[in-house]
């Protein structure tokens, strides 16, 4: 998981916004093994696995409040609100 500090619309005040992340380390490592199977393994698990972690770094959903779950939230906090 990612956090971060924004505002939710919902809860109407600043919160701890998360979203779901990507493990690289994992990905790189079964890359790795797709690729040191055989020479052709990484043409064809190596390189079709990288198009799938690419894939999955794409971060869709985007970030939600930590307390309600809300969607409707901003990244950066309005003037006027103290992150606190």
């Amino acid at each position: 998981m990612q956090y971060r500090q924004g505002f939710c619309s919902v809860c109407d005040k600043p919160s701890k916004l998360e979203r779901k992340g990507t493990n690289h380390v994992l990905h790189l490592l079964i890359t790795l093994v797709l690729g040191a199977l055989t020479f052709w393994a990484f043409f064809i698990g190596g390189i079709l696995w990288l198009f799938i972690w690419f894939g999955l770094s794409v971060k869709i959903g985007g970030w939600r409040c930590h307390q309600c779950g809300g969607k409707k939230v901003a990244t950066s906090i309005p003037k006027g609100w103290s992150a606190q």
